[in-house]
């Protein structure tokens, strides 16, 4: 099922899939920020985060919640359990392989395979996610 799926998916797509599983969950603004490899960007390469998100959504590979807090108005997209799924068969991840989760994401990278309740992000407290979020767009 999840190699079909992978066929319908662009190369952009895919990228944005992995990045919400490397990170557990993005604002859209962090998904410009590590797509483009770069913390300056126009409002033209945002908008189009958002229409690949908006189709990651309709395809039901990714969720949104919107945040509350003041200082993070917006909303953080993750995977749903299809989403993790087809992003495990991308990255080529068997049952049961450990990894070691190097942030920000590199060759080096090795990753996991985890289990839904552990890749879905907090959503009750967000904030301290955020910050380390923010801490990894910096660097």
């Amino acid at each position: 099922m999840s190699r079909n799926y992978v066929n319908k998916l662009t190369n952009k797509e895919e990228e944005i899939l992995i990045l919400l599983f490397s990170y557990r969950g993005l604002r859209a603004k962090d998904v410009v920020v590590f797509f483009h490899r770069s913390k300056e960007y126009s409002k033209s390469k945002e908008k189009s985060i958002y229409n690949y998100l908006r189709k990651l959504k309709e395809k039901g590979l990714v969720k949104s919640a919107r945040l509350q807090e003041e200082e993070s108005r917006g909303s953080l997209y993750f995977l749903t359990r299809v989403g993790l799924e087809i992003t495990k068969s991308l990255l080529d991840i068997p049952h049961g392989q450990q990894g070691n989760g190097l942030l920000p994401y590199n060759p080096k990278t090795t990753f996991w395979d985890i289990d839904y309740a552990y890749q879905k992000p907090p959503l009750k407290q967000v904030s301290h996610f955020l910050l380390m979020i923010e801490y990894a767009t910096r660097y």
